[in-house]
């Protein structure tokens, strides 16, 4: 629809910003499915050095831009002015890129802390059978018990498969060994609780304990997996819709960041990593990031691998270190260079240790977000259109 051979500088220029664009919007749309935008392909590519800058967006834009241009180079021939601003265009990302890569645009904020991620490896089939609870409540007890002294104990989603207010005896346990070993300890567990309305309600969670403090409530739920869209409308309307599944309350917006050994932690539960904007408002307020997550649900696929990539682009943008506990894998740490320093094998259980050091200070993305680019790229589908509109009169 934008295409026009009159206009060629214009129209690659539009195009990587409708490309922003839908790529924004597929983030938002129905509280969004943000899965594999363009700009994660080259986390370990030319181009990684941009995520600081202004996020996997930049990345998106920049790969969307080089690729138009590429494309309308024939017709930018024409006209030697255009042809010169196209090439400094297309270089531009190429050439900023790798100038920027490993740029330390954070800083220590103390010393290093000791990290023990702790890996089940559950099968999904037997994570809420009634039957297998003890077990497994047993199982990560005693990974813990028998793991190295660490500041950090993580366990990933839903470690405790049974409501929070339930499960306090083995809490008090757990608090105690933490308190004991001093260390601090974070675990996903489901919350029952009043919302603001007075209404029972079920959230996902995330608990810290022992050396730490602070419960988080997941606010960006898994469509069809932890909520049904357009609830009351689906319900009735289509037979699939009516069968049971989850029902897991949004949390709410604003809350603070789990607190662990003095430092603030920067939760994120499973699908919550792969949004780029939720991921950065919370980076801004921490030291350390860390994602739970049950990937079980991606069985053998390559969900796992995919869902790991957006971790480490989170790492990468906010110029932190992250922790990823998994129930099945992929449970890693993350330098602030988006680069795995410690991992688990997928498919075992076991206990990963590593060691995290807590940074400060913001990166550009973490200080304007995708506020810049969105301006711009307003700008460049204005002078677009302005563009089509004077090429038609002339």
């Amino acid at each position: 629809w934008l295409r026009r051979s009159e206009a060629p500088l214009a129209d690659a220029l539009a195009f990587a910003a409708l490309w922003l664009a839908q790529e924004v919007f597929r983030g938002w749309f129905l509280t969004g499915f943000p899965w594999l935008y363009a700009g994660y392909s080259q986390l370990d590519g030319p181009l990684a050095g941009l995520a600081p800058l202004g996020g996997v967006w930049l990345i998106s834009f920049s790969l969307a831009l080089s690729a138009a241009l590429l494309v309308n180079l024939p017709r930018l021939r024409a006209r030697k002015a255009f042809l010169a601003v196209g090439l400094v265009l297309l270089l531009t990302p190429w050439v900023a890129g790798p100038a920027f890569k490993d740029r330390p645009w954070t800083r220590p904020a103390g010393d290093r802390l000791t990290v023990a991620a702790v890996q089940g490896n559950v099968e999904q089939n037997l994570k809420w059978d009634p039957a297998q609870l003890n077990a497994q409540l047993a199982l990560y007890r005693d990974l813990s018990f028998s793991a190295e002294r660490v500041d950090l104990v993580v366990w990933p989603e839903t470690a405790i498969p049974v409501l929070k207010d339930l499960a306090q005896g083995y809490i008090g346990v757990m608090d105690r060994f933490a308190r004991e070993q001093g260390s601090a300890l974070i675990t996903g567990v489901p919350v029952r609780q009043a919302n603001e309305r007075g209404e029972l309600r079920y959230y996902n969670a995330i608990t810290s304990f022992g050396e730490g403090q602070g419960t988080y409530l997941k606010q960006k739920l898994v469509p069809f997996g932890e909520y049904v869209p357009l609830q009351e409308l689906l319900r009735g309307l289509i037979a699939f819709f009516d069968l049971p599944m989850s029902d897991f309350a949004r949390g709410p917006a604003e809350q603070p960041p789990l607190l662990a050994k003095g430092y603030r932690v920067a939760p994120y539960i499973c699908y919550e990593v792969v949004y780029p904007e939720f991921a950065a408002t919370l980076a801004a307020d921490s030291e350390i990031l860390l994602t739970v997550s049950n990937d079980a649900w991606f069985g053998t696929s390559i969900g796992p691998l995919q869902h790991l990539q957006m971790a480490q682009m989170r790492a990468l943008e906010a110029g932190r270190w992250m922790i990823r506990a998994t129930n099945n894998g992929m449970t890693v740490v993350i330098d602030p260079q988006g680069r795995i320093q410690f991992e688990l094998p997928q498919f075992e259980q076991g206990v990963l240790y590593g060691e995290v050091l807590p940074m400060a200070g913001l990166t550009p993305y973490l200080q304007w977000r995708i506020w810049p680019l969105a301006i711009l790229c307003a700008l460049l589908l204005s002078w677009a259109l302005l563009a089509g509109r004077m090429a038609k009169t002339v």
